[in-house]
């Protein structure tokens, strides 16, 4: 293949060394993540521990999502963000549903049992212990938002797409119905969040009557933010599906995430009881139903080390120098966090060079719990930032708060890099409109923030960043090219 590699006359890259070029370009033709991505975490301190050895968190968010099984959701094409916070969580592979339908579960979680409650019927009334009472009577706050709850306290059975036999706090008369918002109550400000929260998007959004595709999106608009908040403040996010799709199995997506987890996948058998226990371990409240002869959760949780600061996004303000300096030499020594130290990332490993070199720079960073994952893929958001910081490009954003892709939002971290590789024409969206891709209500594409980026699209990207001139290669050099 004879391809010029003869700059433009401008490329972004004039000025800087070749050897930071050739390192950059190797690290990512070998897909080695920019772990300063979706899962780069940082906290400011030891997290706090509860009597029951499970960490206690300033605050805990469970989303609830809705009737599909494990296989259904993770590795799915469709749910491009779930996927990427249960990677860098701990997602459990035999989670579990205790029973059908979908009411009897939300009880199961929230009480400890379905208190008699075998279908999806409605209303009820129990007066017995559950998740919210027993906050409430440890003077700790607990409150439920569901997406398109017609009022606060509202006690509907239906209105629209909200359905109460997903909020359970309802039918409890020792939770008072203050606790019973609306989801566009949710809080801009999260410190002002109760200890624990549950999210309840409506049938839609919640994958029962909508696509897997639109709970996705919706998951990833609404609870980015806090995800990116939690990594710095020693919060947590749970994601749990009530059911699978009614098979015998009941195999569902469960996942952690959060400073406070380890990455990773855990084997064991769990269920809506042992979320439940784990939940009341963290607070030290006393159990409710089934959940006292449940096991807590307790493998999955970090020892409390205060974890590595990941790099910032870069200001509009481009570097004062292009010249980098040689890789900062390791001291055996060093602490399980130091900037640069990484449990994975070995003397002896052929990318532990290029690592080093670009870690030193600003380029990549490590993950929370010490490791750099280089053998995880590497999404598009990861690849923007490589790129970008890389060859020092000004960072362009849009005027007035707007944005180019549907689901890459102001408030999501790496807005400044993808809207920067859009206008340099480095990236581009998905089309909106497909059978995976709904529409938002501006016609904007998506860009798909989590997905793996292929060697296509590194391709397109190296070339353009680096504006190599380019010549037709001979004709069949690839047979799938």
């Amino acid at each position: 293949m004879n391809r010029s590699l003869c700059p433009a006359a401008n490329p972004w890259w004039a000025g800087r060394p070749l050897p930071i070029l050739a390192l950059l370009m190797g690290l990512a033709l070998l897909v080695i993540p920019a772990a300063g991505g979706l899962g780069a975490r940082a906290t400011e301190g030891r997290a706090a521990r509860s009597t029951t050895g499970v960490p206690q968190p300033d605050h805990v968010v469970v989303v609830m999502e809705e009737n599909h099984a494990y296989g259904e959701i993770i590795g799915a094409a469709a749910a491009p963000y779930i996927n990427g916070l249960a990677q860098q969580g701990a997602l459990f592979t035999d989670s579990h549903g205790v029973e059908h339908p979908s009411q009897p579960n939300y009880l199961d979680l929230f009480s400890g049992g379905n208190q008699g409650v075998t279908d999806d019927s409605c209303p009820h009334t129990f007066a017995t212990a559950n998740l919210g009472s027993e906050l409430i009577g440890a003077g700790l706050a607990f409150t439920g938002y569901s997406e398109d709850l017609p009022a606060p306290g509202s006690t509907l059975c239906t209105s629209g797409a909200y359905a109460r036999k997903h909020s359970p706090w309802i039918n409890f008369t020792n939770v008072p119905t203050s606790t019973n918002l609306p989801f566009s109550n949710w809080p801009a400000d999260y410190t002002t969040l109760p200890a624990i929260s549950v999210v309840v998007p409506n049938l839609n959004d919640d994958m029962h009557d909508g696509t897997i595709a639109q709970g996705d999106t919706w998951l990833q608009l609404h609870l980015n933010s806090y995800v990116q908040w939690a990594a710095t403040h020693n919060s947590l996010l749970i994601v749990q599906w009530d059911e699978d799709d009614y098979s015998t199995l009941n195999h569902i997506p469960t996942f952690f995430d959060g400073p406070m987890v380890v990455p990773g996948q855990y084997p064991e058998t769990i269920n809506h009881y042992n979320i439940l226990r784990t939940l009341e371990d963290m607070y030290n409240l006393p159990y409710a139903g089934q959940s006292a002869s449940a096991s807590p959760i307790t493998d999955v949780w970090t020892s409390g080390i205060a974890t590595l600061t990941p790099t910032s996004l870069p200001s509009s303000t481009p570097p004062a120098s292009a010249t980098p300096v040689p890789p900062t030499s390791v001291p055996p020594s060093a602490t399980p966090c130091t900037a640069g130290v990484f449990s994975d990332v070995h003397p002896t490993d052929y990318f532990y060079t290029p690592v080093q070199y670009l870690v030193s720079h600003g380029v990549v960073s490590g993950y929370g719990d010490c490791t750099f994952r280089p053998y995880n893929n590497t999404t598009r958001s990861q690849l923007a930032k490589i790129v970008v910081l890389g060859f020092a490009i000004p960072i362009t954003t849009p005027t007035g708060g707007n944005y180019t892709f549907a689901d890459v939002p102001p408030s999501f971290a790496f807005y400044p890099v993808i809207e920067t590789a859009a206008a340099g024409t480095l990236v581009s969206g998905y089309s909106c409109g497909g059978p995976n891709e709904p529409c938002d209500s501006a016609n904007r594409p998506y860009f798909r923030p989590y997905a793996d980026v292929t060697r296509g699209q590194l391709s397109k990207i190296t070339v353009v960043a680096a504006s190599w001139a380019l010549q037709a290669p001979p004709a069949g050099t690839f047979a799938d090219v």
